[in-house]
């Protein structure tokens, strides 16, 4: 039975909970177990992409790589950022181009332009997720020597990858080069700085990629947006400032609350992932989410969010109609986010997949 990139994909979805349970809860054997895994299921995705290249990509291959892709991102850098191995505000800074860059795509889709993937924006989530792993590498192995034998094994076996993929296929592949070109200029990195300040440069260089490869995003918007003919009303502008500005950061936010289990933002930000995700494939066919609908999840969302903002700043001013455990609060968050996906899904999602597969 042929293995397709589908699979692959929806491997590497259903896996990535389980390093990220490992890294948060675990000791540092776990979380070496953790980093071991997060390589394992990264590496899928330089195999999906072979894959779908090979057999050709399908509209559900569409929807499900970039939100794989995203999901993977945040469930990496969120841990990172909780377990101090780069500043917070770091990781928050990363994540949050993903959902801005979503909105402008879907407006100017809408306004009948489409924002072509830039250069750069291609080799982003290779990167990330390379310098994510040696974070979180040098981070738990804090000894240089011992470090710097892990860092050289593994210049070695990239470029015995390398060498057998350009025999067998005669060409280079970006991607894989990205990977030799970074995994060979990490240890340079560790043996010159400590621990720490290799992990900071190292979040520092995905930091930069990732915006860097916004600004073409950020550029197009700009100058095309103004030619489009199609029409985008005042209320879809405020929506999707709610859904890629405020709402990611209200949820990031979340993440250094005491009274909200670390996982439901995530599970809430990797569910949103999603939604962009589909949005973004809905409005390329010319269809557009409800805005009825849209505003019904946003209010749905917002109201028990609102709550747990309000518990945890202004506890004296709790009414005693509210005062049931936070924790409630939390999963009629995360509830509320599952059931807007799966309406948005079940209505629009599987009817383009269905007539597009």
């Amino acid at each position: 039975m042929r293995i397709t990139a589908n699979q692959l994909t929806l491997v590497r979805i259903i896996l990535i909970p389980i390093p990220v349970l490992l890294i948060l809860m675990g000791g540092r054997d776990l979380k070496l177990v953790a980093w071991a895994l997060y390589i394992l299921v990264g590496i899928t995705d330089f195999f999906d992409g072979m894959l779908a290249r090979r057999y050709g990509t399908t509209k559900l291959g569409a929807l499900l790589d970039p939100i794989a892709d995203k999901i993977y991102i945040s469930l990496l850098f969120i841990p990172l950022g909780l377990l101090s191995y780069i500043p917070l505000w770091m990781a928050v800074a990363i994540l949050i181009r993903d959902p801005i860059i979503t909105a402008l795509r879907s407006l100017s889709q809408m306004r009948g332009i489409v924002m072509k993937t830039a250069s750069l924006a291609q080799y982003k989530t290779a990167i990330q997720m390379i310098t994510g792993g040696y974070i979180l590498w040098v981070s738990l192995i804090p000894d240089r020597s011992s470090c710097l034998t892990g860092m050289v094994v593994a210049v070695g076996l990239c470029l015995l990858w390398f060498a057998v993929y350009f025999y067998l296929r005669r060409r280079w592949h970006p991607r894989l080069l990205t990977l030799v070109g970074l995994v060979g200029a990490a240890p340079l990195v560790r043996y010159a700085c400590s621990a720490r300040t290799t992990a900071w440069i190292f979040g520092l260089v995905v930091l930069g990629i990732t915006w860097a490869s916004a600004a073409h995003y950020l550029r197009l918007f700009v100058v095309k947006f103004p030619s489009g003919t199609g029409r985008v009303s005042l209320q879809w502008w405020v929506v999707n400032v709610l859904e890629s500005l405020a709402f990611p950061l209200m949820v990031l936010v979340m993440l250094g609350m005491e009274n909200v289990p670390v996982w439901v933002p995530m599970g809430v930000l990797s569910l949103e992932f999603a939604v962009g995700a589909l949005d973004n494939i809905m409005t390329s066919e010319g269809k557009e989410r409800p805005l009825l609908g849209t505003w019904l999840k946003l209010l749905l969302q917002f109201i028990p969010a609102g709550v747990i903002f309000w518990k945890a700043f202004h506890p004296s001013s709790v009414p005693a109609l509210l005062g049931h455990l936070p924790l409630m609060d939390a999963y009629l968050f995360l509830a509320a986010t599952f059931v807007a996906f799966l309406f948005l899904f079940a209505r629009h999602g599987v009817q383009i997949i269905v007539s597009k597969a």
